[in-house]
């Protein structure tokens, strides 16, 4: 798990388990959006993008308090899936 909000350390990090161990599962922290595609070609098994998170999160509580509690969960779904894909 790698979640230092500095993204040549979470690389360098990812880069060095890697090296020293090929199949170790990654989690690392996507320090900005578009550092989700960087993280997916180093190879990490999930990529987390906490202001990201933190977005989705208010929206599926204001949902919630609305009373759309079945559209909170298959939105956040579209919205995770838009930004992290299939990693």
């Amino acid at each position: 798990m790698v979640t230092v909000p500095d993204r040549s350390t979470v690389r360098l990090t990812v880069e060095h388990a890697r090296s020293i161990h090929p199949s170790v599962a990654v989690v690392a922290r996507a320090v900005r959006e578009s550092d989700v595609a960087e993280l997916r070609a180093l190879g990490v098994n999930a990529a987390v993008q906490p202001e990201f998170e933190g977005g989705v999160e208010m929206l599926r509580q204001t949902l919630i308090h609305c009373g759309r509690d079945s559209d909170s969960s298959r939105l956040v779904s579209e919205l995770r899936d838009s930004l992290y894909g299939a990693l």
